[in-house]
């Protein structure tokens, strides 16, 4: 279920990337005015689903509450054995002391599982993705792609990094999330070796970027299958409930400020170069 999240974000991308291939520049208004109807249909939607189970009854501790949206949630009255799980949760977490921040750093098993998620965090923004994503715009420039062309090419892009991450969203239960993420970050590694050599020897022989064309949609695939998804549900499996909320935030905050960081230094080693570039003109 963790991996449907990122699944669904994969979709939304794709869909987002073939309307603005569609659409034309004078016609963004109505783009813009196109938010309205999904927001009024989820408005109205979230109105009528039932607060979670989990946090009715473990957070605030209201056990009818917890039922009744168990019950609507499983269309069944049948809720008693996932009511039980949820008191026996709640009384775990009782028995517990108050949990603060500090805990993380102090306790050696909490602090390990927190060491690991940011790890695995990082590891989603630390294989390049931003810069071949960069990098892309530059091969099919060098291919002479009209900007047309381009468009399709990105939706392939897209469409492949859907298709892969629905594959693999039904086989990390099977496989395995060490193993995808091994056989992951391996790839790209091998990947980004062979893209760099490429790219290097492209000015020599102009068919090499018909060949790191095809290894782009290569590294999309091995990104796909491992490092993309699953660093957004691991956090989740590695912490007990009363450890779990913070430690899926400084997961979610690593996911997001790694990039931010990597943006900044891509800026500062790609700046001096335009500017020399501009001063030669």
């Amino acid at each position: 279920m963790g991996s449907s999240y990122i699944v669904g974000t994969s979709f939304a991308i794709l869909v987002t990337q073939t309307v603005i291939a569609c659409f034309k520049f004078e016609n963004w208004i109505y783009m813009f005015c196109s938010v309205v109807i999904p927001s009024i249909l989820m408005f109205v939607v979230l109105n009528e689903c039932p607060e979670s189970p989990k946090f009715s009854y473990i957070l605030k501790g209201d056990q009818t509450r917890a039922q009744n949206a168990l019950q609507k949630l499983r269309e069944s009255s049948e809720v008693n054995d996932e009511l039980y799980e949820l008191k026996v949760e709640y009384q775990a977490i009782e028995r517990n002391t108050r949990f603060e921040f500090y805990y993380l750093w102090n306790d050696s098993k909490i602090r390990n599982a927190l060491f690991i998620s940011i790890i695995v965090a990082m590891s989603r923004h630390m294989t390049g993705i931003s810069g071949v994503q960069v990098l892309a715009e530059s091969i099919y420039k060098k291919m002479m792609i009209s900007e047309k062309s381009q468009s399709y090419l990105s939706i392939a892009l897209l469409v492949v990094s859907f298709k892969t991450s629905l594959i693999f969203a039904f086989l990390v239960e099977r496989l395995g999330r060490r193993t995808l993420l091994l056989i992951g970050l391996l790839g790209l590694f091998c990947a980004l070796v062979f893209l760099s050599f490429c790219l290097a020897l492209r000015e020599d022989l102009e068919a090499l970027n018909y060949l790191n064309l095809i290894t782009l949609f290569l590294y999309i695939i091995l990104y796909s299958c491992g490092p993309y998804f699953i660093p957004h549900f691991f956090f989740a499996e590695l912490f007990r409930t009363n450890y779990r909320a913070i430690g899926a935030t400084v997961s979610v905050v690593t996911i997001y400020l790694v990039p931010l960081l990597i943006s900044f230094c891509f800026i500062s080693i790609q700046f001096p170069k335009l500017k020399e570039r501009q001063s030669k003109k």
